[in-house]
């Protein structure tokens, strides 16, 4: 929910405990470092030092707010090799795509450089500090999205890394602190209470990336204070007889990015005409995703834990795995191959549940009507969806499905949703993103008398 509080098997140490946090290499299971637990002081003292800063941050023009931020964006730039080792070690990616994500990095604070530097709309004012939650997946990119249109606004930020990634973001505090000033990006390491105590907390906006199960807790906590939610949940593709030949290629690669860690569909639902295609056309471009060469390991002990009982739990009838090519160092990591489950039943947990790692499941019904009320059948409701087939009918079918993101013939997934992979940041979606960080204010004058 808030990062996750990890166990570990046989007998090894425990994960947590006292003050710190294990920190394991997802690639090899070995400890790599440890990271403070933050508790209430802690995160209350985090969010005062916020809230001084945000009086001198606040203050600055909106061009000098714009050069200290493309400041930040050329440190990140300059130390990209640092970045992409730290992300790396906490998350198990491919060098390649924390290399992407590290660049997109840089282009998302150039971004906000552009707008800081345009003058707002209206009168307005920042609402001061904001607590940002940040998720194990994309760690620095997500933190980055997120911190960014409040900083642009004039807040300071606080932001809370899940317990098992705070590396590169803790880099980036450190690194901000003699380009941006001390305490205007603070990070407070810890486990799922130390992002509760920070939303219970003295911040004036709440920022959350994660599961379905958290957005819910953060929107119930946070009261009348904004709360602006990113969650994943079990996206559904539905794909039609006459998809495009590249479809069954495109869902595999997109599921299995990130070890399917990501906001790709997971969840595909077919007519019962194309089902037998569709189930043996997964399974071959599954076959061609390899953990170990083409993605990395999950990220974690309790997602392992999480994608191993969907798996054997979900009973199914047809079930193809991936193989995996890792070496001698990587026996040990928390990798697993490439799935594909179907013949399931409606209640299956990996038809149900939100399961993190790379799993599609493919499910069979008799109309467009149906297959578009199965998608949205889940218990963990979907942020995204996508239609795959002749575009008419596809649009038909999109215009049924009840998600707030919905692509038709395509899968942004990560890219789409954290500006990776060359998927451009629109500044007039970013302008309005920073407005979601400020008061909108009116100043009455005394009425003329007589």
């Amino acid at each position: 929910m808030f990062g996750t509080e990890h166990r570990t098997p046989g007998d090894e140490p425990a994960v947590t405990g006292g003050p710190a946090t294990l920190l394991l290499d997802p690639r090899t299971g070995q400890v790599r470092g440890m990271a403070p637990i933050g508790d209430e002081y802690a995160v209350s003292a985090a969010v005062a030092a916020a809230r001084d800063a945000a009086k001198t941050w606040s203050r600055l023009s909106g061009p000098d707010r714009a050069e200290r931020l493309d400041a930040l964006a050329g440190h990140l730039e300059d130390r990209a090799d640092r970045y992409v080792e730290l992300e790396c070690a906490g998350t198990g990616k491919p060098d390649a795509d924390a290399r992407l994500e590290v660049a997109a990095g840089v282009r998302h604070l150039r971004s906000c450089a552009a707008v800081a530097g345009a003058p707002l709309p209206g009168s307005s004012a920042p609402l001061g500090v904001v607590g940002v939650l940040v998720h194990w997946a994309f760690p620095l990119l997500s933190a980055l999205h997120q911190a960014g249109p409040a900083l642009v606004a004039g807040n300071a930020v606080v932001v809370k890394p899940a317990e098992s990634t705070p590396d590169s973001v803790q880099f980036l505090a450190e690194s901000a602190v003699p380009v941006l000033g001390a305490d205007v990006l603070v990070v407070v390491t810890g486990d799922r209470r130390t992002g509760r105590s920070l939303v219970a907390g003295q911040v004036d906006a709440l920022s959350f990336a994660g599961n379905t199960g958290g957005a819910i807790d953060v929107a119930h906590r946070a009261g009348l204070r904004p709360a602006h939610l990113r969650w994943g949940g079990n996206s559904a593709a539905v794909v039609l007889p006459g998809a495009p030949g590249s479809t069954f290629r495109a869902l595999a690669r997109a599921r299995t990015h990130n070890a399917g860690q990501n906001f790709a569909p997971a969840r595909v639902i077919t007519l019962r005409q194309n089902y037998e295609q569709v189930v043996h056309g997964l399974a071959d471009a599954v076959a061609e995703c390899r953990a170990g060469v083409d993605f990395g390991p999950l990220n974690n002990l309790d997602q392992l834990s999480l994608f191993d009982t969907a798996v054997a739990t979900s009973d199914a009838g047809f079930c193809f795995e991936a193989e995996t090519r890792l070496g001698p160092e990587e026996q040990h990591g928390f990798w697993r191959g490439a799935r594909v489950l179907a013949d399931l039943a409606p209640d299956a947990p990996a038809v149900l549940q939100e399961v993190p790692g790379p799993l599609l499941t493919v499910q069979a019904a008799p109309d467009p009507e149906a297959a578009a009320r199965l998608a949205g059948s889940a218990a963990a409701a979907a942020h995204a969806a996508s239609v795959w087939g002749p575009p008419e009918e596809a649009f038909e079918v999109a215009h049924l499905l009840r998600a707030k993101e919905i692509s038709v013939n395509w899968v942004p997934g990560a890219a789409g949703a954290l500006g990776g992979g060359g998927f451009p940041c629109r500044p007039e979606h970013l302008a309005a993103a920073v407005e979601d960080y400020r008061v909108k204010r009116t100043i009455w004058p005394l009425p003329p008398t007589g």
